[in-house]
């Protein structure tokens, strides 16, 4: 800044023909140093898209010298970049092809020319999608008597409804727990992992389970099988008598 300044009255004083004080004043506005601003527009705010579109992200900031726009993601996150994850993009724009929804998160756009402060705007891409289901076990076999536990983990964005039914095509609601079912959920982001206890296994429970997942943009249904396991001679014998 010092130096832009020395500059300033060097043109001044070395000027034969004198320096109107617009002209000067410009001068100063030329060769003075100013903090980058992140303009609110054409920078992109929040955007909703669908699975496998394409989306340019924009930031624009003004400042002296010309700003200089660095995108990043929240925690450290890469950036998809040419089949490449990279941890940031030196560009006004942002350029995703074919969004899927691990791109979905907070991008932050920062200005920097070197002067301070540094601003950001932080932009937040959501990514849709209709639900799909993982099961690990789709056939389980069990004893009259035992616990059990069934999981499905499902992916969906809008967040799903998501419920069970049983064999006789009930649906175990899971507001109301009994002794005999408990359903229980964990979400995660764009996962929920779906779980069902069945305490005590009853000979109506054997049969197929079904883990229903359904949002705005589709429905997904995965089937458990619950098969009964006959009693081995051993497990006969060992059986207390009555």
């Amino acid at each position: 800044m010092i130096e832009r300044a020395k500059t300033v009255s060097q043109i001044k004083l070395n000027d034969t023909t004198a320096v109107s004080p617009f002209i000067f004043y410009l001068l100063t506005l030329l060769l003075a140093e100013v903090p980058p601003d992140i303009l609110d527009h054409p920078t992109s705010t929040d955007m909703i898209v669908r699975e496998g579109s394409n989306v340019t992200l924009k930031c624009a900031a003004t400042g002296t010298p010309e700003p200089t726009i660095t995108w990043r993601r929240e925690a450290g996150a890469g950036i998809a970049q040419n089949g490449q994850n990279v941890l940031s993009v030196e560009a006004s724009e942002l350029i995703l092809t074919k969004v899927d929804r691990q791109h979905m998160g907070a991008y932050l756009c920062i200005a920097s020319n070197g002067v301070r402060p540094t601003p950001s705007k932080r932009i937040v891409l959501i990514v849709e999608f209709p639900p799909m289901l993982q099961i690990e076990n789709q056939l389980i076999g069990a004893l009259e008597g035992q616990t059990l536990t069934l999981e499905c983990v499902t992916e969906a964005y809008p967040r799903p409804i998501t419920y069970w039914m049983g064999p006789s095509n009930d649906t175990i609601n899971s507001k109301i727990n009994d002794e005999h079912y408990k359903v229980v959920s964990h979400e995660s982001g764009y996962r929920t992992a779906m779980k069902l206890t069945i305490n005590k296994v009853r000979y109506s429970d054997f049969g197929s389970f079904k883990c229903i997942t359904t949002n705005s943009l589709g429905e997904t249904v995965g089937e458990i099988k619950v098969n009964g396991e006959l009693l081995s001679l051993t497990d006969i014998f060992q059986c207390p008598r009555i």
